[in-house]
């Protein structure tokens, strides 16, 4: 254990991360196709990421450190509200052939 209180693996890939997912955010909002090319995978990371902190802070619970329930709860609205929007910007869209 190094003492740190988050892993700085995922410091450095959310400060990749985090800009493009606002970049995609914002060309969507635009309707620029590369944004709404890009909201639905960028949404469906959202949702894998947010997932695998959700794991993690389960396990940290469950060990009987209480500290990472609200932030677990946070990132759980988070993952829902991704998920919410990813399948309903999917199911609104349509191929042109």
């Amino acid at each position: 254990m190094t003492g740190l209180i988050v892993n700085p693996i995922h410091v450095i890939d959310l400060s990749v991360v985090l800009p493009g997912l606002i970049a995609t955010g914002v060309l969507a909002l635009r309707g620029r196709e590369t944004g709404l090319f890009l909201v639905v995978p960028a949404l469906a990371f959202s949702v894998l990421m947010g997932s695998s902190i959700i794991a993690a802070t389960l396990l940290i619970v469950a060990s009987g450190d209480r500290s990472g329930f609200v932030p677990m709860v946070m990132v759980s609205v988070v993952v829902c509200a991704s998920l919410a929007v990813a399948v309903a910007f999917a199911h609104g869209t349509r191929v042109d052939e």
